[in-house]
């Protein structure tokens, strides 16, 4: 029974487009924004760092030396 209700779902989505984008949309943006955000993370890390420095203050920045774990 699991099994056809899940097809009922696949099928609507399929006789329903707008029914699909918005599925693929609510399911799709909180990954892309989780992942922009990571990606983006390191180079507000480097902005912060070189803001210091400019502002004349040279303490060192361990957390920027760090690289993805091997």
């Amino acid at each position: 029974p699991a099994s056809s209700s899940q097809s009922d779902f696949i099928n609507l989505l399929f006789d329903r487009p707008l029914l699909l984008l918005i599925v693929t949309m609510l399911v799709s943006s909180p990954l892309l924004l989780w992942l922009a955000w990571s990606l983006a993370k390191p180079a507000r890390k480097l902005k912060n760092a070189a803001d210091e420095v400019a502002q004349g203050n040279l303490r060192q920045h361990p957390e920027l030396e760090a690289g993805p774990q091997e």
